[in-house]
């Protein structure tokens, strides 16, 4: 078949609009339809048509820089993480949860009932150093009494009260002379840790003779023992005693 020119090809024509215009890139079927016609009609005529290659027309070319419209970056934060950083999770909102007043009673009375243990505490270990301090171990006391055993106000006699395991024992030096020296069995202490009761002596009339009597004082008990010959004996049963 010979084809002829056409004046006016119409694919040049539509070439350029296309490249000229922002037209989609996919050009319908019934533009390459009216293009064939087009072609035909002009062979019939006895133009020379060249055709147009179609890809030319059905494809356009990039929007010029000019028309095109620049992204708004207003009020945009554009943020970069390193490729070995892992991503940031996004933040979440935690609700804070309310909590029971008897909770903070609770509290309360916990800590006032370790401060009441902590304080007892202290005070007991207080309280045992100074009876440490005082007394030994084990408990013994010390005294000077005149009390009519050879003695006198120069020469008083020398008495020593001692726990031994729960067991009071006293030991008296009339006068001060250790070779006449005289033990007195006094009471048996029942109870836990007995053996750390301080023991105690007391000189006072206690049946009215005149005569000053011994009294042993041990975890708050009275222990009288009487004067009597020289020596201190136990009180007897229905002994009349003012303590």
């Amino acid at each position: 078949m010979q084809y002829y020119q056409a004046p006016h090809p119409p694919r040049t024509l539509r070439a350029s609009r296309v490249s000229q215009a922002a037209a989609p890139t996919t050009r319908p079927a019934q533009v390459d339809t009216e293009e064939e016609n087009s072609l035909m009609q002009g062979a019939d005529l006895g133009y020379d048509v060249v055709p147009f290659p179609r890809s030319a027309i059905r494809y356009t070319t990039t929007r010029p820089a000019s028309t095109r419209q620049a992204p708004d970056t207003l009020n945009v934060i554009v943020r970069r993480r390193s490729r070995n950083q892992p991503p940031t999770p996004a933040p979440t909102t935690r609700h804070r949860r309310s909590v029971h007043p008897l909770f903070y009673m609770g509290s309360g009375m916990l800590l006032l009932l370790l401060v009441w243990i902590a304080g007892t505490w202290v005070i007991g270990q207080w309280q045992s150093a100074q009876i440490n301090a005082q007394y030994g171990y084990p408990r013994l006391s010390r005294c000077f009494a005149v009390v009519g055993h050879h003695d006198s106000d120069g020469h008083p006699s020398f008495f020593e009260a001692l726990n031994l395991n729960g067991q009071v024992i006293v030991i008296e030096l009339p006068g001060g002379d250790a070779t006449h020296a005289l033990t007195y069995l006094g009471p048996q202490l029942i109870g836990t840790e007995q053996d750390h009761t301080p023991v105690s002596l007391q000189f006072r009339d206690v049946n009215g003779d005149g005569k000053p009597d011994m009294v042993i004082v041990a975890n708050g008990q009275l222990f009288p023992f009487v004067n009597d010959n020289g020596r201190f004996r136990p009180a007897k049963p229905g002994e009349q005693l003012h303590l």
